[in-house]
C-alpha cells in the first residue's frame, strides 16, 4: 500500500475544488469567505482510498493570481498533481504560471482533466485538446493522458479514478529519511485536546514517542494523538498528510513557515543554489532581491549570481541566496522566488549547499563546486561536502544534513563515489575522508617523527597519540578515529613501530658513538655517586657544564638513562 499526496493546480474557476467533491464527496472550500466569494482562498484537504489499496492524501490549492504563495506552499508536499483545464476557457495565465511551478519544485507526474466539458460542443472539445497537448509539449505533462469531464452529470469521473489507480501504480513512495520533517500549513485548537498541527509529512516517520522540535524557536512538543486521513493512528510517515496534537505549542505563538522535526536542525541565513528563470521579461544582475518560497516558508531575500554577470528569462544559474529570516532547508529541496511585491512569480530551483561559505568574491573554484553538485545530485553533494570539511566526515553526520538513511548513503557510497574519497571504519562508525587529505596526515606524521628523532637520537621512544592529535591539529572527534586507523594502518606498512605506548618511525635506530657512550658514562657514574641523596637538576648541569656537555645533550643522556631504566623519575 502506498501513501501519496495530491495537489491539484490550474486557472481560478477551472473547477478544481468541484471535481474533488465529485471524486470524494467532499467540499475542500470549508471558509466562510470561500463560500461568499466562490473561489478557493485556502489549501484545502481531504483523501481518497484507491480500489488497489493506494490511498491519496489530496490538497486543493486557489488558482486565483493573488494567491500564488499558498498554491505554492501547498503544492511543495505533493507527489503527482490533477491540473484542471477548462473546456469553455482553455489555457488562461494561471494555466501556465502553475505549470512552470510545478516544473520547478520537481513534480514528475500528473493527470490533466479537461474540465466543463458539458459547456462546449465537440468541435471546440478537440480544439482544446490540441490546443493543451501543443502547450504541454516539452514539460512533465507531456505523457500525461487529457480526461474529459463534467460535474454536472459525472462524465469522465470513473475514467479519472481509474487513471488515479494507474499513477498512483508507478510513482515511487517518497524516501522514508532518516528523521521526521514537516512544515505546518495548519493550526487550530480543539476543545478539551488543545493545539492540532496538520502538515504533509516531508520525510521520516513518528509516533507518540518521538521527540519533536517546534523550528526555529527550538521548543520541545509532546505529541498526544496522531490521525491519518481522520483515523488515529500510532505511526505516521512520509508521504501521508498528518495531523498531530501536541503538547506545548500555544497557537498564539505560531507564525508562518513553522516547521517541527525530530532533530534540532542547524540553521542557516544563506544557501547556494541552481536558480531558473521563467520566460519573462525580467533580466537579473549581480545582486538582486525577491521573495523566496520554500514550503510555508517565505523571506524577503538577496541573490547573488555566480557563474554569470547577467540571467535571462528561461537562463539556469549557479547563485547565492542570503535571507533575513533563519531557516532550515535540506540538500535537493526546491524553492521558487517571486517579486518583492508578490505580483510575479520569477523562477525556482534546488538547494546545492544550505550551509556554504560566503562567497564574496566569485572564483572558478567555487563555480567548478558548485557545478558539480548540480550536474552529479545527492552522490557529487556527499562527495564535495566531504571535500569541504576540513576534518574527516562520518556516515551519520552526512545522514543528519542530506536526511537519507545511512543504508541509502552506503549503497550511493558503494555505487558512485568518487575514487578520491576513501571509507575507514572506526569503533562502528564509518568515516569519510579524501586521499590527498589522507597523504598529507601521513606526510605530516613522518616529518614530526623525523624531527623528534633528530631531536632525541639516543631514545627509541617516539610521540603519544594525544601530542600527535594537537600537534597535528586532528582534535575534532572524527578526526581523532581517523588518526588511530592511520597509525595502524602505518604500523602495518611498516612505516612506524609502537614503543612503550608511542608511535616511532621503523626506521628509527639508535647509534651509540665512543663519544656518546663516554658521555652517558659520565652522567651515569655522577647520578651513582649521590647515593641516596637526589641530586637537584641545577647540580647535573654544573656537572655537565665542567665535562663540555651541552644542555641538549644532557636532555638527550637522561632521557636515555630513562629509557633504559638506569634512572627513575
Amino acid at each position: 500500500m502506498k501513501h501519496l499526496i495530491m495537489g491539484t493546480a490550474g486557472h481560478v474557476d477551472h473547477g478544481k475544488t468541484a471535481l474533488i467533491k465529485a471524486l470524494t464527496n467532499f467540499d475542500c472550500d470549508t471558509h466562510k469567505d470561500e463560500k461568499q466569494r466562490g473561489i478557493t482562498i485556502h489549501l484545502g484537504f481531504t483523501h481518497l482510498d484507491l480500489p488497489n489499496g493506494n490511498s491519496i492524501g489530496i490538497i486543493d490549492v486557489p488558482g486565483h493570481k493573488d494567491f500564488i504563495n499558498t498554491m505554492i506552499s501547498g503544492a511543495s508536499t505533493i507527489d503527482f498533481v490533477l491540473f484542471t483545464i477548462a473546456a469553455d476557457s482553455s489555457i488562461m495565465p494561471q494555466t501556465r504560471e502553475h505549470v512552470h511551478i510545478m516544473e520547478l519544485l520537481g513534480i514528475k507526474n500528473g493527470i490533466i482533466a479537461l474540465t466543463k466539458s458539458d459547456m462546449v460542443d465537440e468541435e471546440i472539445l478537440e480544439l482544446v485538446e490540441l490546443e493543451i497537448s501543443e502547450f504541454v509539449s516539452g514539460t512533465f505533462l507531456e505523457n500525461a493522458p487529457i480526461i474529459r469531464t463534467s460535474v454536472k452529470d459525472n462524465t469522465g469521473i470513473e475514467e479519472l479514478l481509474q487513471e488515479l489507480e494507474k499513477v498512483t501504480e508507478h510513482i515511487e513512495q517518497r524516501s522514508g529519511g532518516c528523521f521526521f520533517r514537516m512544515y505546518i500549513d495548519r493550526i487550530f485548537s480543539v476543545q478539551g485536546f488543545g493545539t492540532v498541527i496538520n502538515g504533509s509529512v516531508l520525510q521520516g516517520k513518528a509516533t507518540k514517542t518521538t521527540p519533536l522540535y517546534l523550528l526555529p524557536v527550538n521548543k520541545e512538543l509532546r505529541i498526544r494523538k496522531l490521525e491519518h486521513h481522520g483515523q488515529e493512528v500510532q505511526e505516521i510517515y512520509s508521504g501521508q498528510r498528518a495531523s498531530l496534537n501536541v503538547v506545548g505549542l500555544d497557537i498564539r505563538d505560531f507564525t508562518r513557515g513553522m516547521l517541527v522535526s525530530e532533530r534540532m536542525i542547524k540553521p542557516t541565513k544563506m544557501i547556494d543554489a541552481e536558480l531558473t528563470l521563467f520566460e519573462h521579461e525580467r533580466t537579473f544582475g549581480i545582486w538582486n532581491h525577491a521573495l523566496f518560497l520554500m514550503g510555508t516558508f517565505e523571506d524577503q531575500a538577496r541573490i547573488h549570481l555566480l557563474d554569470k554577470d547577467t540571467l535571462q528569462g528561461g537562463e539556469s544559474g549557479l547563485v547565492q541566496i542570503h535571507f533575513e529570516k533563519e531557516c532550515f532547508p535540506i540538500f535537493g529541496d526546491s524553492f521558487i522566488i517571486r517579486s518583492t511585491s508578490s505580483d510575479i512569480t520569477l523562477g525556482g530551483g534546488k538547494i546545492l549547499d544550505a550551509y556554504p561559505l560566503h562567497h564574496k568574491k566569485r572564483t572558478q573554484k567555487i563555480i567548478r563546486h558548485l557545478k558539480t553538485i548540480a550536474q552529479g545530485g545527492l552522490s557529487a553533494f556527499l562527495a564535495e561536502e566531504v571535500r569541504k570539511q576540513p576534518h574527516a566526515v562520518s556516515l551519520s553526520s552526512l545522514s543528519e544534513i542530506s536526511n537519507k538513511t545511512e543504508k541509502e548513503l552506503l549503497e550511493i557510497i558503494k555505487q558512485s563515489f568518487p575514487e578520491d574519497i576513501e571509507a575507514k571504519e572506526f569503533n562502528k562508525e564509518l568515516l569519510l575522508v579524501t586521499r590527498c587529505r589522507i597523504d598529507r596526515i601521513r606526510d605530516e606524521i613522518i616529518k614530526l617523527l623525523t624531527t623528534h628523532h633528530q631531536d632525541n637520537p639516543l631514545i627509541k621512544k617516539g610521540k603519544i597519540f594525544e601530542e600527535l592529535c594537537g600537534m597535528l591539529n586532528l582534535n575534532d572527534t572524527n578526526d581523532n578515529g581517523l588518526l588511530e586507523i592511520l597509525l595502524e594502518d602505518m604500523i602495518r606498512d611498516r612505516l612506524l613501530m609502537k614503543v612503550e605506548g608511542t608511535f616511532a618511525l621503523s626506521e628509527h635506530k639508535i647509534f651509540l658513538s665512543e663519544k656518546d657512550i663516554r658521555k652517558i658514562e659520565k652522567i651515569d657514574q655522577f647520578l651513582l655517586n649521590c647515593g641516596m641523596k637526589v641530586p637537584v637538576m641545577n647540580e647535573i648541569r654544573a656537572f655537565a657544564e665542567g665535562e663540555q656537555i651541552s644542555s641538549k645533550e644532557l636532555n638527550n643522556i637522561l632521557s636515555y638513562l630513562i629509557e633504559n631504566k638506569k634512572v627513575f623519575t
